[in-house]
């Protein structure tokens, strides 16, 4: 038995307009593969009705639009400014006997920096993770100058000028990064209508470069 093509048979379920519809309808009749292919696309239509009057909330719309806003192609930009680095907890005195910041059991495994930009506030939580050498970088972005809604943020992980992640951060400033320390390591926070906000990340283990670096 000759058989319909799919396109013929979607076409069917869809109610469009078929050239062969009553040679297509007669061979329905005996035609059990052809039957179950129009019923497939049939519910293929019905599913694609019912979500299409289903609407988004608003705040991911204006997420997903500053998203793709911000991965369109554009010339590059040599405008940006440098974060200053307001807080170290590798730099602070020890609380108490034993402890130095914020740090806790693990040790200096686990690093707190708070970095101001322009209206941004930037705070970074870095754990070098035990066995495997990785660090892993947990940061929010405040935006001081907003009282309500959301700025969308991409934040670029880079080591030499060479983007080794992106993300865009969550309604609440958030993003994760996970890498290799090694190399010159600095964050890029990239906001449209702003100067990008660069962040050079320190070596967990060498607070007096992480100063000098930070500074430059």
């Amino acid at each position: 038995m000759t058989h319909f093509a799919e396109s013929e048979l979607a076409d069917l379920a869809r109610g469009i307009r078929v050239s062969r519809r009553k040679e297509l309808q007669a061979h329905l009749v005996a035609c059990s593969k052809c039957r179950k292919s129009v019923e497939i696309w049939r519910g293929i239509r019905e599913a694609a009705e019912a979500r299409g009057s289903a609407q988004p909330p608003d705040n991911s719309v204006r997420m997903v639009k500053g998203a793709f806003a911000l991965h369109r192609p554009r010339k590059a930009s040599r405008m940006s400014q440098f974060a200053t680095l307001l807080f170290d907890s590798f730099l602070q005195p020890a609380m108490q006997e034993g402890v130095r910041g914020v740090q806790t059991s693990v040790g200096e495994r686990v690093r707190q920096l708070l970095y101001r930009g322009g209206s941004y506030v930037v705070d970074l939580h870095m754990e070098r993770q035990e066995g495997s050498g990785l660090v892993v970088l947990v940061g929010q972005v405040f935006d001081l100058s907003r009282k309500g809604g959301y700025n969308v943020v991409r934040v670029v992980l880079e080591r030499d000028r060479s983007i080794l992640a992106a993300a865009v951060a969550t309604e609440f400033g958030e993003f994760v990064f996970e890498y290799e320390e090694k190399g010159n390591m600095r964050l890029r926070l990239e906001t449209l209508g702003q100067k990008a906000l660069t962040i050079p990340l320190v070596d967990q283990g060498n607070p007096v470069a992480a100063l000098a670096r930070a500074g430059s």
